[in-house]
Order: C-alpha cells, then sequence, then structure tokens
C-alpha cells in the first residue's frame, strides 16, 4: 500500500472502529478492510480491498495455526491439571475465521469472542459470560492477560484474581507499569504458570 505499517496498525486500533469490529457491528471481511483503510487515508478500490482481505485472513490464519509450543504446552498442562479454560478474546470475525482449525482450540473449555456476543473487555458482562461457561464464581477464578483493552481491571472489578503476562506484549514500559497496578502477579512467560497454580 505503499504506507508505513504503524499507521495501518494505528487505523486498525482506531477505537471508534475498533469498538464496531470487536462488537460485531461490522463482520464482513471486505468491509472491515475498507475502513481501516479510510482511517489510515486510503481510498482503496474494490480489487485492492479484495487483496488486502486475503492477505488480513492468510495473517490471522498463520497466527492461529502457528502457535508457540510453549503456550500449547503449558495450557495441556493446566489441562491436564483439571483447570477448566476459558478464553475471552476482543476479537472481529476475521480474527477468528480460522479458531475451529486451531491447535489452540481443543485446549479451552469455552471461547468467547466479542463480536459474536456484543461487548468486549473490560465490560463486566463479557468476564461474567466467561464464568457462566465454566460454572466459576468470581472468586474460583484467575484471568490471565497482557492488560490490553483494560481487562485487568475489568477482571480485578468483578473481584477476580489476575495475572499479567508481558510475554506478548507490545507495550512500552510506561504503560506495562499502568496496567500492572491491576495484577496481583506478574510474569514474564506463560510457562511459568505451572509454579504458580
Amino acid at each position: 500500500l505503499g504506507i508505513d505499517p504503524q499507521r495501518w496498525f494505528e487505523a486498525s486500533l482506531d477505537e471508534s472502529l475498533y469498538r464496531e469490529r470487536a462488537t460485531g457491528l461490522i463482520k464482513d471481511p471486505d468491509e472491515i478492510v475498507a475502513r481501516i483503510a479510510l482511517k489510515a487515508g486510503l481510498a482503496l478500490d474494490p480489487r485492492m480491498i479484495e487483496v488486502i482481505t486475503k492477505i488480513r485472513i492468510q495473517k490471522f490464519k498463520d497466527t492461529l495455526l502457528q502457535v508457540d509450543d510453549e503456550v500449547l504446552t503449558t495450557l495441556m498442562n493446566l489441562k491436564e491439571r483439571s483447570y477448566k479454560i476459558c478464553l475471552i478474546s476482543n476479537a472481529d470475525s476475521i480474527d477468528v475465521l480460522h479458531w475451529q482449525d486451531s491447535p489452540l482450540m481443543p485446549l479451552f473449555d469455552h471461547a468467547i469472542f466479542s463480536y459474536d456476543v456484543g461487548v468486549m473487555k473490560p465490560d463486566a458482562a463479557i468476564y461474567e459470560l466467561g464464568l457462566n461457561s465454566l460454572g466459576a464464581t468470581s472468586e474460583e477464578a484467575i484471568f490471565i492477560g497482557d492488560g490490553g483493552f483494560d481487562e485487568l481491571r475489568g477482571a480485578k472489578a468483578l473481584g477476580i484474581e489476575t495475572i499479567m503476562t508481558t510475554q506478548y506484549t507490545y507495550f512500552g514500559q510506561e504503560e506495562i507499569e499502568k496496567t500492572a497496578m491491576y495484577a496481583d502477579r506478574q510474569i514474564t512467560h506463560l510457562e511459568l504458570l505451572k509454579d504458580l497454580l
């Protein structure tokens, strides 16, 4: 597209557009790409939108299919220890098109995607959906995440214990420190969960 990748990244995270995508108000992949392009200052023709949509779908497919062994091993370890695991994700329809093919999918008892349920983190309702799917109370649950979208604050507000992981974060140090205020504990790698839980 001839633009700085950071410009596209920032456009894709534009707050109002992201909310529309992540709550399912916009589900069509081509429309998602066209709207991101407009936020980035690009008016793409339908042919180019189709090309970029295919690239974006492939990117998220690769992400879901090529999962770090450490993540898979950690999740398998938790399953073997009889933990119930629910994924709660702010996601649009493109993000999870290939969820069913991911090696992650069978390792979760439930997966709640914001675009499916019309609400996103840190709204209490999405955590409550997760708790209900597991038949758990907030006191019995632990929320693990990098803190994006104020997710740790949202979990903490419901009385859920929180663990912050910095393994995959793209935040700067200042943002990490602000987010850490809502973490009961912090880890640098997911594999460290086996010693915490």
